[in-house]
C-alpha cells in the first residue's frame, strides 16, 4: 500500500484518476482524504472519483425490485467511519471488509499477502468503499452504504477524526482492552462511550470504565446523556455513572439546569463542547429529533433557559406545542417544568420593545395551544409558561440563582430514577414527534375520528340493506362513492382550518417584515431628511449661507458678543476646531428654532413617500407567479434603491404555509401605518441627530464643505490663511492681518522676515493700511486677561490705550462688514 501511495503523490491529476478508476473496477477501496507526506494538509481527491458509477437494486414499498445507478460523487448515502485508538489485535480493515464482502479483500489488511508490519505512507490515509445491495433477502444492507476506514491510530490524526465523526451516520470505534489509567479516556469521551458500555455489558464484561466515568464528571468533564444525531439515550451506562456518582459522593441534592452549551459556559465556566449540526450534515430528516431533544431536555430540567433568536419565535413555538403535547401524554413521569426564554441576536436598542409583543404573542399562543393539548388528552390546563427577558449573562445567572434558591432541586437518585422514566416516556410517545405542531395533531386526530364514524356509518346501512335483501351484493364502486363523499366534507372543514392556518401565517409574517422594515425606513427617512434640511440651511441660515469668510465673520461677532476670554483662546489656538463648534451650534440652533415650520413636515413627506414605494413593491411581487420565497424576492428586489433592506434581513424567518399574498399585502398595508407613526412620535430635536449616520448629519455635511481649505495660521497675528485650498502650492497670504499682541510673540520690526526660515518664509505678507477697529477694541478690552495668559506685559500700553479705547463693542462689530 505505500508503494500504490507513493505512485498517488507522484502521479499527475490524470494519472492520478486513471488510478483510482482502476481501483474501483477492480472492486478495491479509494483514497478519500489524503494527508501530504511533507507538509500533513488534508487533500481530498474528489476529482478521481468522476468517472466512477455505481449500481443498486433496492426494493420498494410494493416489495418490487428496482435499479439505481449514479455516479459516486454525487450519490447521497448513509455513511459509516470506522477507526480505532491505540494498538489492537484484530484487524480494523479485515472487520470491514467481513461486513461489504467477506469473499474479496476490499480493504487491504495485515493479515493479506505481501503486508508488512510497517506503514510509511498509509497513516492518516481514509479510504473508502461503497456497499451495494443487488435486492435479495440475503443482502445485509437495503440502501447503499460508504463505509470509510481510517488507517493508524485516530489519536495521531485528530484533523480527519473530526471531518469523519460530523459527516458520519454511525461512527464505529475499535478499543484497546482499556485500564482504569489510560489517558485516551479524554479523547473518547467526546464519541459513543455509552452504547460501548452497553456493548460490553451485554456480553458480561467487566465494568471497570465506571469508577473513572464518575472521577471525571467530579473533575468537571461532562456526561452525555442524549447522542443528539441518533437522539439516542444510553440509559444503562447513564444510570451506571449516576449510581457510582451517588458511591462516591453520596445522595446529594440537585438542581437541574437545561440550556445551550455557549450559554451555560459563560455563565458558569464549564467546558461543554458546542454543536455541531450533523444531521443536517448526513442530510437526515430533523423534525422528530427536534421534537424528542426539546422534550427531554425541558422535562430534565428543573428550569430549562430556551434561546430566542431574532424577534421571530414561529419555529419555536412549533416545537414547544410538541413538547407540551408530549408532556400530556405522558402521565406516569408526572412533569411540571419551568423554562425562561432569552431573546438573542436582536437587530437594535428598541430590543425590548419589540420582544415583549413577541413574548406576549408566544405565551398566547402556548397557552391557547396547552388548552387544545388538555382537551386532546382530557387532561386541567397546565399553568401558562412565564417567558422573561434577560439583557445579559449576568442578569440571567441573578435570576437563576434566585429561581434555584426557591427549588428543594432533585436528589441524585431521584435524577437517575428520572431520566430512566423520561426516556421510556419519549419511546412510547415517539407518534407525537412526527407532526410539526399542535394544530396538525388536531387535525390528524379529527382525521382519525371521522374515518372511523364514516366506516361505522357505512357498515350499519350496509347490513341493514343486505338484512332488508334491497341489496345483494356490495361493490368497490359503492364502498368508494360512499368515502368519497365523507372526504369531501372533511376536506372542506381540514381546507378551512388550513386556510385559518395560513392566515396566521401570513398575518405573522407580514408583522415580521413590517418590524424589519422599521429601522431601513427610518434610516432612510433620517437621512433623506437631513440632505434637503442641509440645503435649507446653506440657504436660509445667514451665518452659513457663503463663504469660509463670510463665515469668519459670523464667529468673530459671536465671540465679540459674548466677550468671554477663553472662546477666543480657543478660536486662535485651534481655529479649524473652533469653526466646527460654530457650524454644530448654529445647525442645532437652527434644527431647534425650525423643527415643527420645517423640519417635522419633511420628514413627514419622506415617510410617506416610503410608505408609497413600500406598497407599490408589495404589489407588483403579488402580481408575480411563484411561492412566498418568489415573492420576498421581487419586493426585496423592489426596493432596492429605496432601502437597505434585502432578503438577507429574513434569513432564518419562517414564512411557512404562507400562500395567500394579498392578505401578506393588507397585513403590511396596515401595520405600515403604525410603523410609520411610532417613528414619527419619536421624532425629535434629541432623536433627529443621534439616529443618523455621522456622514449624514447636516452639521458634518457643512463642516465638510466649509473646513476643506488652508488653516496655517500667520507667525505675527495668528490670522488663517484664506487659501481654499489645503496643502495648496505658493505662499499663505490673508488681505487683512490683526494688530500686534495676539500671539504674546516679542520681536524687532523688520523688513526681512522671510531671512528667519522655516513658517516665516512661507508667507508673503503685504503692506496692510486697514483701520480694523475690531481687534483693536478686543486688545483695549482683554488687556489684562492678555498679560496674564502670556505673563508678559504690553510694550508702551499708556500710547496705546489713548488711541484703541475709544473703539465701543458696537463699533468693532460693525466694521466686521467694512472690511470682510
Amino acid at each position: 500500500m505505500d508503494v500504490q501511495m507513493a505512485v498517488f503523490h507522484c502521479a499527475d491529476s490524470f494519472l492520478k484518476q486513471l488510478m483510482v478508476t482502476k481501483l474501483s473496477q477492480c472492486q478495491y477501496a479509494l483514497p478519500l482524504l489524503v494527508p501530504d507526506p511533507f507538509t500533513q494538509e488534508i487533500e481530498f481527491p474528489l476529482w478521481t472519483f468522476r468517472q466512477i458509477y455505481k449500481s443498486w437494486k433496492m426494493k420498494d414499498t410494493n416489495n418490487e425490485i428496482f435499479s439505481k445507478i449514479q455516479p459516486v460523487w454525487k450519490a447521497k448515502t448513509q455513511m459509516v467511519f470506522f477507526f480505532r485508538f491505540g494498538s489492537v489485535s484484530s484487524s480494523k480493515s479485515q472487520l470491514m471488509n467481513s461486513l461489504i464482502n467477506d469473499r474479496h479483500n476490499t480493504f487491504f489488511h495485515r493479515n493479506c499477502t505481501g503486508s508488512s508490519k510497517t506503514r510509511l505512507l498509509m497513516d492518516g490515509v481514509v479510504e473508502i468503499a461503497w456497499y451495494c445491495p443487488s435486492g435479495k433477502d440475503t443482502d445485509k444492507f437495503t440502501q447503499c452504504i460508504a463505509f470509510c476506514n481510517l488507517h493508524g491510530d485516530a489519536g495521531d490524526h485528530e484533523k480527519q477524526l473530526q471531518i469523519l465523526t460530523e459527516m458520519a451516520s454511525i461512527n464505529v470505534v475499535i478499543l484497546p482492552q482499556l485500564d482504569q489509567n489510560d489517558k485516551s479516556g479524554e479523547q473518547i469521551q467526546e464519541l459513543e462511550i455509552g452504547q460501548i458500555y452497553e456493548s460490553c455489558q451485554s456480553v458480561n464484561r467487566n465494568k471497570e470504565g465506571l469508577p473513572l466515568a464518575a472521577e471525571m464528571m467530579i473533575s468537571g468533564f461532562p456526561l452525555e446523556l442524549m447522542d443528539g444525531d441518533a437522539a439516542h439515550v444510553p440509559v444503562v451506562w447513564v444510570t451506571a455513572v449516576l449510581h457510582e456518582l451517588i458511591q462516591k459522593l453520596g445522595d446529594k441534592r440537585v438542581f437541574v439546569l437545561s440550556g445551550k452549551s455557549t450559554m451555560l459556559n459563560a455563565m458558569f465556566g464549564l467546558q461543554f463542547a458546542r454543536s455541531f449540526h450533523a444531521a443536517e450534515l448526513s442530510g437526515r430528516s430533523t423534525r422528530h429529533q427536534d421534537n424528542e431533544i426539546a422534550t427531554f431536555v425541558v422535562g430534565l430540567g428543573n428550569l430549562t433557559l430556551i434561546n430566542i433568536f431574532g424577534e421571530n419565535p414561529s419555529e419555536l413555538q412549533d416545537i414547544l406545542q410538541i413538547v407540551v403535547q408530549a408532556f400530556m401524554r405522558m402521565k406516569k413521569v408526572n412533569l411540571s417544568p419551568s423554562c425562561v426564554f432569552v431573546h438573542q441576536n436582536v437587530s437594535d436598542v428598541t430590543a425590548g420593545e419589540k420582544n415583549m409583543e413577541g413574548r406576549r404573542r408566544l405565551q398566547h399562543t402556548l397557552d391557547e395551544m396547552t388548552k387544545l393539548a388538555a382537551k386532546d388528552e382530557g387532561s386541567p390546563p397546565m399553568a401558562p409558561p412565564n417567558p422573561s427577558y434577560c439583557e445579559n449573562i449576568q442578569e440571567l445567572k441573578t435570576a437563576f440563582f434566585s429561581h434555584a434558591s426557591k427549588s428543594d432541586g432533585l436528589e441524585l437518585t431521584h435524577l437517575k430514577r428520572r431520566i430512566n422514566d423520561l426516556w421510556e416516556a419519549l419511546l412510547n410517545e415517539r407518534f407525537v414527534f412526527s407532526f410539526r405542531n399542535a394544530l396538525e395533531i388536531a387535525t390528524y386526530r379529527k382525521l382519525e375520528t371521522e374515518y372511523s364514524k364514516t366506516m361505522l356509518d357505512i357498515e350499519n346501512k350496509l347490513y341493514n340493506n343486505i338484512e332488508n335483501e334491497t341489496i345483494n351484493t356490495v361493490s368497490e364502486i359503492d364502498l368508494q362513492k360512499n368515502l368519497n363523499v365523507k372526504y369531501e366534507e372533511v376536506d372542506k372543514s381540514i381546507i378551512f382550518q388550513k386556510y385559518c392556518q395560513g392566515a396566521t401565517s401570513a398575518a405573522i409574517f407580514g408583522e415580521i417584515i413590517c418590524q424589519k422594515l422599521k429601522e431601513p425606513i427610518q434610516k432612510s427617512v433620517y437621512k433623506d431628511t437631513a440632505r434637503d434640511l442641509t440645503n435649507e440651511i446653506q440657504t436660509n441660515c445667514e451665518s452659513l449661507n457663503g463663504n469660509r469668510s463670510k463665515l469668519e465673520k459670523h464667529i468673530l461677532k459671536t465671540l465679540a458678543e459674548q466677550e468671554d476670554f477663553d472662546k477666543y483662546v480657543k478660536y486662535f489656538n485651534y481655529p479649524r476646531d473652533h469653526l466646527k463648534s460654530f457650524i454644530r451650534d448654529e445647525v442645532s440652533k437652527y434644527i431647534t428654532d425650525e423643527f415643527e415650520v420645517s423640519v417635522r413636515p419633511k420628514m413627514k413627506e419622506k415617510i410617506e413617500l416610503v410608505q408609497q414605494k413600500i406598497m407599490k413593491a408589495a404589489q407588483k411581487a403579488t402580481m408575480t407567479s411563484g411561492d412566498v420565497q418568489t415573492w420576498l424576492n421581487n419586493f426585496t428586489l423592489q426596493l432596492s434603491d429605496v432601502l437597505i433592506f434585502s432578503v438577507k434581513d429574513l434569513s432564518g424567518v419562517s414564512h411557512e404555509g404562507v400562500d395567500d399574498f394579498k392578505l401578506l399585502e393588507d397585513v403590511i398595508s396596515k401595520l405600515l401605518g403604525s410603523v410609520s407613526y411610532e417613528i414619527q412620535h419619536k421624532f425629535s430635536t434629541e432623536t433627529f441627530p443621534e439616529n443618523l449616520e455621522q456622514t449624514d448629519r447636516p452639521d458634518e455635511i457643512l463642516i465638510d464643505h466649509l473646513c476643506q481649505c488652508c488653516w496655517v495660521q500667520c507667525p505675527f497675528c495668528a490670522a488663517t490663511c484664506t487659501n481654499t485650498i489645503e496643502n495648496h502650492t505658493g505662499d499663505h497670504s490673508v488681505p487683512f492681518h490683526r494688530v500686534d499682541g495676539l500671539t504674546g510673540s516679542c520681536y524687532d520690526e523688520t523688513e526681512e522676515y522671510r531671512k528667519a526660515g522655516n513658517i516665516y518664509a512661507e508667507w508673503s505678507i503685504t503692506p496692510d493700511f486697514s483701520e480694523l477697529p475690531y481687534w483693536k477694541w478686543f486688545v483695549y478690552r482683554f488687556q489684562e486677561d492678555l498679560e496674564k495668559y502670556f505673563e508678559k506685559t504690553f510694550h508702551m500700553w499708556d500710547e496705546i490705550s489713548y488711541d484703541w479705547s475709544r473703539y465701543s463693542k458696537e463699533q468693532a462689530i460693525e466694521s466686521l462688514d467694512e472690511y470682510i
